[in-house]
């Protein structure tokens, strides 16, 4: 054990990802239309997983090691440690595995929290294949650690970054990877500080990302992060599942979700109105807002938080609307409790990267 974590870790401190054996099959990254110079991937695209592996452990030791095992055999995943020396605890749990050696890595990535979602970097692909890392304001300027890691993860990967002084939360930008985008109004009053109105914000979405249609959605009241994620996904390029709750247990935020909704079914995708699904969403307590929605794709496993034995009917009620979404796919369910608690869930606290070959890692042609 210790000669082959050895040899592992010999192979992974100080390089890039080699990404010569990430399974794809059919989930495949699909080309960018012809008419878009570049766009933002969606979830459901084939990727590369990075988590903060430091940020997970401070919140449930062991949390990473249970995502790595559900995505196991499916992807690459990229575990962020603070020192280089936490690279043998981090990988001794997935080191038997039969994939650990080719799809697991360490980086020296160092991180104050789980939110790699909001604070990493966004991915913007061209037409022919080729991305680069963005990097927006972060709204929590004390988290230097969390801000410096865009920056990090372009130079582990070789790949060009730029900044970009627009307040833009990944939780808060769902996109459907045809030029579709969905957030919450909150993304117009973060930018505020930046003199920014929404025209602006518009402008800069459709120049920077390739984005068509920005549809600005309510928050829920009392939400704390004020995130589109929380109550919406993209299954696929022309669906979009939607939260509800019912009127007895929130009927404020019963009929913004259903506003939401009603929003969305009137949004055209490829010449035809894009679909709209509902899941119930569990009921929340105080500062505490669980959520079907907040999930990980994973080239044909979906990663769905549980809440220990909370809301069991609703939560099987949930997966069985992905299973006849997503056909093919594996479901695997993973408790989020922790998670949540701290205002956050899968989503979250992991980071998607486009699945590239060696040629793709340029940066994309100027629209």
């Amino acid at each position: 054990m210790a000669a082959r974590l050895s040899i592992l870790l010999t192979l992974i401190l100080g390089t890039g990802l080699l990404l010569g054996n990430v399974w794809v099959g059919e989930h495949a990254l699909p080309k960018t239309p012809q008419h878009l110079a570049r766009r933002l991937p969606a979830d459901f695209e084939a990727q590369v997983l990075v988590l903060p592996w430091n940020g997970l452990e401070a919140i449930e030791p062991g949390l990473a090691a249970k995502i790595v095992s559900a995505v196991e055999g499916r992807l690459q995943v990229a575990l962020l440690v603070n020192q280089a020396s936490e690279c043998e605890q981090a990988l001794s749990r997935q080191v038997d595995s039969k994939s650990a050696d080719s799809q697991l890595r360490c980086w020296h990535i160092a991180h104050d929290t789980a939110w790699i979602r909001d604070y990493g970097p966004l991915s913007v692909v061209d037409r022919n294949g080729r991305f680069q890392l963005i990097d927006p304001e972060y709204y929590l300027a004390h988290r230097q650690r969390d801000i410096r890691v865009p920056a990090q993860l372009a130079a582990q990967l070789s790949l060009k970054h730029h900044a970009l002084p627009v307040m833009l939360s990944g939780g808060n930008l769902l996109s459907n990877g045809q030029g579709l985008v969905l957030a919450t109004y909150d993304l117009v009053g973060e930018n505020l500080g930046f003199d920014l109105d929404e025209g602006e914000i518009r402008e800069i979405l459709a120049r920077e990302f390739g984005v068509e249609q920005l549809v600005l959605l309510e928050p829920l009241k009392g939400e704390i992060t004020g995130h589109v994620d929380v109550f919406a996904t993209f299954p696929a390029f022309d669906t979009v599942v939607v939260g509800s709750y019912l009127e007895q247990v929130d009927a404020t935020n019963a009929a913004i979700l259903d506003r939401n909704a009603k929003r969305l079914s009137q949004v055209k995708v490829a010449g035809k109105l894009l679909r709209v699904e509902r899941i119930a969403m569990p009921p929340h307590m105080r500062d505490v807002w669980p959520t079907y929605t907040n999930v990980i794709y994973a080239n044909g496993v979906l990663v769905m938080p549980r809440y220990q034995l909370f809301d069991v009917e609703g939560r099987q009620a949930a997966r069985a609307t992905y299973e006849r979404l997503l056909p093919g796919w594996k479901i695997v369910e993973i408790d989020a409790w922790e998670l949540v608690r701290q205002e956050g869930a899968l989503r979250c606290a992991s980071l998607a990267l486009p699945a590239w070959n060696a040629d793709s890692r340029q940066a994309p042609a100027q629209p």
